[in-house]
């Protein structure tokens, strides 16, 4: 079994995410939950890196590291020992994008090298739970019952506080 990374932007992490990193947990022990930190990717504003960090932390079981890191994806699951990308399909659409991104990486990981593979996971308890849709909610100012639709149990009341203390 190898290590697997799951990175992703979690602004803010929600209950697709913690579906996908369960699915992954059945098959591998050994999870690292990256926040992906991209200065060229317009930030949504919502959450710092340090609210999404706590708020994955929160929703998360024990035993599953959440790091934060900058730079390539593929540079950090080497730096880390990964050899799988997790990767999560909420419906078709999300197929073009995260096979151009595959290629890419394959592409990187062939020229230099690395052994790291692309796994996919497809979301089902949960296929319609986005972040773009959680920060809509919060725009809405939803309460605690739409927002546990989407966010998990522990994160929600942190998110309700800090977020509309804002």
């Amino acid at each position: 079994m190898g290590k697997v990374l799951f990175a992703t932007s979690m602004d803010p992490f929600h209950r697709g995410h913690l579906e996908t990193i369960a699915k992954f947990q059945r098959h591998h022990e050994q999870i690292v939950v990256g926040l992906a930190v991209n200065p060229e990717k317009r930030s949504s504003g919502f959450f710092s890196v340090e609210d999404r960090l706590t708020i994955a932390r929160l929703s998360l079981p024990p035993g599953i590291e959440v790091v934060r890191y900058d730079g390539p994806t593929l540079e950090f699951a080497r730096s880390i020992g990964a050899d799988i990308l997790a990767r999560s399909l909420r419906a078709g659409s999300d197929l073009d994008y995260e096979a151009e991104l595959q290629f890419q990486n394959d592409s990187l990981a062939i020229e230099r090298g690395y052994a790291i593979d692309t796994f996919y996971v497809l979301g089902t308890e949960y296929p319609r739970v986005s972040s773009t849709k959680v920060r809509e909610l919060l725009s809405l100012r939803a309460g605690r019952t739409a927002l546990l639709r989407y966010l998990c149990e522990p994160a929600v009341d942190w998110v309700l506080d800090v977020f509309y203390r804002r």
